[in-house]
């Protein structure tokens, strides 16, 4: 039985391929890398992990981001990947409404 998210986001799985995963973790790793970029100074160390599955069921996705920065005192470096967290998350969500279920 589909819970209450499955039945709002209505995707077609069986349109989700690896080559359509692959666009979207890359989609996904750009905007993310784009929006760190502008918030943290330019000598700034960072990486970003997108891992997208399909297992059948559902999309899973986790995303790992790493910052290494000599302003702990003056960044908030955490609110920084929170935020990242959430450009990717949208993304990520704008993405997969691409492959709706059609009625």
């Amino acid at each position: 039985m589909a819970n209450k998210k499955d039945k709002i986001i209505g995707l077609d799985l069986d349109l989700i391929d690896q080559d359509s995963l692959l666009h979207i973790a890359e989609k996904v790793e750009k905007e993310v890398k784009d929006f760190i970029e502008k918030q943290l100074p330019l000598k700034t160390n960072y990486d970003v992990i997108i891992y997208l599955e399909n297992d059948g069921k559902r999309i899973n996705f986790s995303i790992d981001i790493v910052l290494n920065g000599e302003f702990a005192g003056i960044i908030d470096y955490d609110a920084v990947i929170g935020d990242a967290i959430n450009v990717a998350r949208k993304i990520l969500e704008r993405e997969l409404r691409k492959y709706k279920k059609v009625s």
